[in-house]
């Protein structure tokens, strides 16, 4: 059997979600956050031999996690950026919609929330539908499976959503339920699949002992 292990990029600066930055605004890992991504390397070393492949999004947050993450792993291969591993895009889903200051924490979750609600539905917004997402986060998991083929090992970093929508896709999940899914993803919270003769199968969601036990947890 092979196994894919998909690690959520680490704590981001803020600029990583604003809606409007600039292009030279670094969107990159945090000092925490590059922390987080050696701790998920280090846990993963202890229980991977080899990598064979390793694939993340074009985001600088999954790009540099999966460096990090590597890093920890000796002779890993070079990745292969993948852009349908990237997250929804954020500024996308709030088109149009009067956004509460990011530092209003609980009202722009709450904004977002309902933006997600109107998009998951099929509503009217910029950019992909959530449809197409699901569609080529289903197509990134495609790749990554045939790449582990029988026996062999591959990595992945991405995005809580992206991470979430692969998962339930996988689980059967309605549309609707992946959204609390997505919020349960900490930062290098790792997810184990494994690719057998009948598919693609759910080992383990969200694994995050590795930063729980160092003090390093964080959602965003």
């Amino acid at each position: 059997m092979g196994v894919i292990y998909i690690v959520r990029h680490g704590q981001a600066s803020t600029a990583a979600y604003d809606t409007d930055v600039a292009d030279d605004v670094p969107t990159g890992l945090t000092e925490l956050g590059r922390h987080q991504a050696e701790h998920a390397g280090v846990a993963l070393s202890r229980r991977i031999g080899h990598v064979d492949a390793a694939f993340c999004g074009d985001l600088p947050r999954q790009r540099e996690t999966l460096d990090l993450v590597l890093a920890q792993l000796p002779d890993s291969p070079v990745p292969t950026v993948d852009e349908r591993w990237d997250e929804y895009r954020i500024a996308d889903v709030l088109s149009g919609v009067d956004v509460p200051s990011s530092t209003d924490t609980r009202g722009y979750q709450e904004v977002l929330d309902a933006a997600l609600d109107r998009w998951i539905g099929g509503g009217e917004g910029a950019g992909e539908s959530f449809a197409d997402f699901t569609g080529r986060a289903a197509d990134a998991l495609t790749q990554a499976a045939t790449a582990a083929g029988s026996g062999k090992t591959v990595v992945v970093a991405s995005s809580s959503g992206t991470i979430a929508a692969v998962v339930a896709a996988l689980w059967g999940m309605p549309p609707q339920s992946w959204q609390s899914l997505a919020r349960m993803m900490v930062n290098t919270a790792i997810t184990k699949l494994i690719v057998g003769g009948a598919g693609v199968h759910v080992a383990s969601v969200a694994e995050h002992a590795h930063v729980e036990t160092a003090g390093l947890m964080t959602y965003r």
